[in-house]
């Protein structure tokens, strides 16, 4: 992209620490804009303005991705997981409406404390398990760890830790290798058979 210094448009003042202005001829920033009011989306990698890029609430600065692309992000996750927030709301719903009332007391440690409903399967949704935040959290702790017997390791995907998922990946990769590989010699075999039976 060509960049040129606009002379006949006087920039707004700045801060010593910022960049000069440039002008983009086309396609990129507006005229006036300095360097430092854009950022790249980790999403698109388009460089957008700051104004497109929601604040962080947690610290300083700005999100990673811009408006649009969180919004999808967003919605792509929210319709993922369409039956746990449906099986929430059927809970909060039935709670709220008196039908079913919380234990006063943790199902695990036994203590008289506040208490969340845990769904130990989302297909359920008013089976829950009635836990104090501490034991919900060491519950949600253990579930995330891998599946394999003493691995202690957080599971990334299917239940499976990233080695065991990469093991498993390989092996399930060289068990369609060795199929394929026996589906065409049996299909070359086939053909070979068939071209002796009609000569």
């Amino acid at each position: 992209m060509a960049y040129k210094i606009a002379q006949s448009i006087k920039p707004p003042e700045f801060n010593s620490g910022l960049l000069p202005v440039l002008y983009a001829c086309s396609g990129g920033l507006l005229l006036g804009d300095s360097i430092m009011d854009s950022k790249q989306c980790s999403q698109c990698k388009e460089q957008k303005y700051l104004t497109e890029f929601y604040e962080r609430t947690d610290q300083a600065g700005f999100r990673s991705m811009c408006k649009k692309c969180f919004l999808s992000n967003c919605t792509q996750r929210k319709t993922k997981n369409m039956h746990k927030i449906n099986a929430k709301v059927k809970l909060r719903t039935e709670l709220l409406a008196g039908r079913i009332s919380p234990s006063q007391r943790c199902q695990s440690c036994g203590k008289a404390k506040k208490v969340d409903g845990h769904h130990p399967d989302y297909n359920m949704p008013l089976a829950v398990l009635w836990l104090c935040r501490s034991c919900h959290m060491k519950l949600h702790r253990i579930i995330r760890l891998c599946s394999i017997i003493d691995c202690n390791n957080k599971h990334r995907s299917k239940g499976l830790c990233s080695t065991h998922y990469q093991r498993q990946y390989r092996l399930l990769r060289k068990a369609k290798q060795y199929l394929v590989l026996q589906v065409n010699t049996e299909c070359d075999a086939a053909s070979v058979l068939h071209k002796a039976c009609v000569a």
